[in-house]
């Protein structure tokens, strides 16, 4: 939590991305832990990533957000949750994030590079 709080500068610099990600992950727990369930396939040998730390968590915070709400809005009345999946791998010279839901709507990120 002291991580995403607290991001360190305002200037790029290499940081883990899937540590990043499940950093986020518990800090929007009580948002989306009785909505849907959340997957991730984070890549075990994913490089560090050169990235502006605060901005990256802050995306992926919104992302997840945002399904919660869609979630919401599509299994509304229903017994049912939703799933979002969050994804990591190298391509090359890029580290790929995709974020996917089962809501209303769609959105991907597809690279960070």
């Amino acid at each position: 939590m002291k991580e995403f709080a607290h991001p360190g500068t305002d200037e790029k610099a290499l940081c883990d991305l899937n540590r990043a990600i499940e950093s986020t992950i518990d800090v929007s727990r009580n948002e989306w832990k009785y909505v849907l369930e959340l997957v991730t396939e984070l890549d075990p040998g994913l490089p560090d990533f050169s990235v502006l730390l605060g901005e990256f968590n802050q995306v992926i915070l919104n992302f997840i957000i945002n399904a919660v709400h869609a979630i919401s809005d599509a299994h509304e009345g229903e017994n049912s949750t939703g799933e979002i999946r969050i994804v990591t791998r190298s391509e090359k010279d890029f580290v790929v994030v995709t974020v996917s839901y089962n809501g209303i709507g769609y959105f991907l990120v597809r690279h960070c590079g």
